[in-house]
């Protein structure tokens, strides 16, 4: 293969085959973006309460945020809960690496200490997630009930002058 070529220093052998892998999760997955919602208990699915786990898809992972931080598991792999409906939602123009990179970026900002069940919680973070992927998509509401108040990310606005001010 050619990424364990003895030609290339080690450090540059990783990060060849890291791009390859995320180059063919680009051509295999297509920037889709789907929200995958789950039913946190069977109890709750049994009494039909709409409490639900959601996590973000895209190239082929999915992103989640729990007690844990951020996390990414196989799509319908979130162990928690009963997996209810994959909710397709556009086309992401960024690629595998920038969404990598915008996941990495966020991490810190959801940290799992500040986990909070009624507020800032999985569905909260897809509805950020989801704002970073798809300007102007929005997470269906009836699986974003407990989101709390979310700061999603939105367009940078022109600057224009205005009588000599800004």
């Amino acid at each position: 293969m050619i990424f364990d070529s003895p030609e290339l220093p080690t450090h540059r052998r990783r990060s060849n085959s890291l791009d390859a892998v995320l180059s063919l999760n680009d051509e295999l997955f297509d920037g889709e973006v789907k929200l995958q919602v789950y039913h946190l208990a069977k109890a709750v699915k049994a009494i039909g309460l709409p409490i639900y786990h959601t996590a973000v898809e895209v190239y082929g992972l999915e992103h989640y945020f729990c007690l844990d931080g951020v996390q990414v598991c196989l799509p319908q792999g979130y162990g928690q809960g009963v997996h209810k409906i994959a909710v397709t939602l556009g086309r992401t123009r960024l690629s595998s690496s920038r969404v990598e990179q915008t996941i990495k970026k966020l991490k810190p900002k959801w940290p799992g200490e500040d986990y909070k069940l009624l507020s800032h919680n999985c569905q909260s973070f897809a509805m950020e997630l989801v704002s970073l992927l798809l300007p102007n998509v929005h997470v269906p509401h009836e699986y974003c009930r407990f989101a709390g108040k979310v700061q999603t990310a939105k367009p940078k606005q022109p600057t224009f002058m205005v009588s000599g001010r800004w």
